[in-house]
């Protein structure tokens, strides 16, 4: 079962950084306004649920995108009596609706992506943020 919830975790982190980076060029300064689409800027979340071989699990997944150019990530699974949570930060940009992250720092022991660029196309709508994961669907996050 410590298995099937670590998968099941490390399924949600790939989504969402899957969701995040292609590479910057140099010239991309975390303060530099034009590459900062300011509607991002603040705190998103998702929570999902749902029954796995007959054990229920949730999790919720917090972004937090600062005007420094910076982000912090957290995601909190349970998975029947247990839980887990994985923290991590780093860079973030914009560009013609496509969102750029590079992780620097993640609480994962086990984290692969730490310095990768990943990029995604992206929409803010009022208080949804709607990142168009490559070959997935649509991940919904409500403006906290």
């Amino acid at each position: 079962m410590k298995k099937t919830f670590r998968l099941i975790g490390m399924a949600i982190m790939a989504i969402l950084f899957s969701a995040s980076l292609s590479a910057c060029s140099d010239d991309n300064e975390p303060d530099d306004p034009d590459n900062h689409d300011r509607n991002l800027v603040g705190t998103w979340v998702t929570k999902d649920s749902g029954t796995n071989s007959g054990v229920s699990w949730t999790d919720e997944i917090s972004i937090t995108f600062n005007t420094d150019g910076t982000y912090s990530e957290k995601a909190e699974l349970v998975f029947g009596n247990e839980s887990e949570v994985w923290t991590a930060s780093g860079l973030w940009s914009t560009k013609d609706n496509v969102l750029t992250v590079t992780m620097l720092e993640s609480s994962d022991p086990d984290a692969d992506a730490l310095g990768e660029t990943e990029s995604t196309r992206y929409k803010v709508d009022g208080k949804k943020l709607y990142l168009y994961i490559e070959g997935d669907d649509t991940q919904v996050l409500t403006k906290k």
